[in-house]
């Protein structure tokens, strides 16, 4: 409750300036929480959680909401409105659009500004967002924390939290760049995010962060030399069920792109630096390389897959199926 008590009264204020809701969903089992978030304003709905993964505790925090927008936050962020810039008429945003991308700040353990960004995505092409979101990124996905349109957004975890292999936090990119192949986002810097980035601000330390993120969702530790392809079989997964609300064309033109970018890109890393693998994961990456169809190239990113833990080829093939089925 210290450490996450700043980043809440940032919320709570802002919320009372914009005419918005903070939910709270809190399981830590703690009366002295509960005590006092139950009554800290009339703008906080607080919601004894028994989730227990991250994934699913955001899932209570969401159905709770009754607006047509949400936006993620973390409980050691802040966010706060931007003097000077007129807010967005959220009830003025056009079907096509998926949401709004705030003004992020970047800061260091110390509360020193790192670096300021902000930018919206409005191509007509979601292939084209998506690479200028990676271009954008550089490896931070603070876009994540972005407003969505709750139902689309609830759609997209509801999925990752029933039917993902693992129901691990680095999910998080895959949700943001399905959202974001959903529909444009509008910038609005009226809305400042400030980001703590804590471990992530050091690349030593950065890197065991990603380890651990996947190490607490059950797989070994050398899975997270393979995290873009999690985030490609992620996303294609994502893109291929009806969260992803496009025409087939449009869908299909979208995951050849994923699996000529994204997956190529990570076959390219790995030619370059194949040290510590096996001839069976180096030549199946070949064939990737060689093959045309995406969907091949889909089918044998699973067995790659597969070899960073047995059983995760048909883990992925049921949320495949699931995501076909609800499609």
């Amino acid at each position: 409750m210290t450490s996450a008590a700043t980043s809440i009264d940032s919320a709570v204020q802002f919320c009372q300036q914009r005419n918005c809701y903070l939910v709270i969903a809190d399981n830590s089992g703690d009366p002295a929480k509960r005590a006092y978030y139950e009554q800290i304003s009339d703008r906080v709905i607080y919601i004894q959680s028994q989730e227990k993964t991250a994934i699913a505790n955001l899932l209570v925090a969401v159905s709770a909401a009754n607006t047509p927008f949400v936006m993620p936050i973390g409980d050691d962020d802040f966010i706060s409105s931007s003097v000077g810039s007129m807010p967005i008429d959220l009830t003025g945003l056009s079907n096509d659009f998926a949401g709004v991308v705030p003004l992020v700040e970047l800061r260091g353990e110390d509360g020193r500004v790192l670096k300021t960004k902000g930018c919206g995505f409005e191509s007509d092409d979601p292939a084209e967002r998506l690479k200028l979101y990676l271009e954008n990124a550089k490896g931070d996905n603070t876009g994540y924390y972005s407003l969505y349109r709750r139902q689309t957004f609830l759609q997209a975890i509801s999925f990752i939290a029933a039917y993902h292999p693992t129901r691990g936090s680095y999910t998080d990119w895959a949700v943001a760049l399905a959202l974001l192949a959903s529909g444009k986002m509008l910038h609005d810097p009226s809305i400042l995010y400030s980001y703590t980035l804590g471990r992530w601000a050091d690349p030593a330390a950065a890197q065991q962060a990603l380890i651990d993120l996947y190490v607490g969702a059950g797989l070994p530790p050398s899975a997270a030399r393979w995290d873009r392809l999690f985030v490609y079989l992620d996303l294609y997964v994502l893109v291929s069920s009806a969260v992803v609300d496009l025409p087939q064309d449009e869908k299909q033109a979208l995951l050849a792109r994923l699996s000529s970018g994204l997956l190529l890109d990570f076959i390219s890393r790995v030619s370059a630096a194949p040290q510590g693998l096996d001839n069976e994961c180096l030549y199946l990456c070949e064939m990737i390389a060689e093959e045309s169809d995406s969907f091949m190239r889909f089918q044998m990113a699973l067995l790659l897959i597969d070899r960073v833990q047995a059983g995760l080829k048909d883990r992925y093939i049921t949320f495949f199926r699931q995501a076909i089925s609800m499609s």
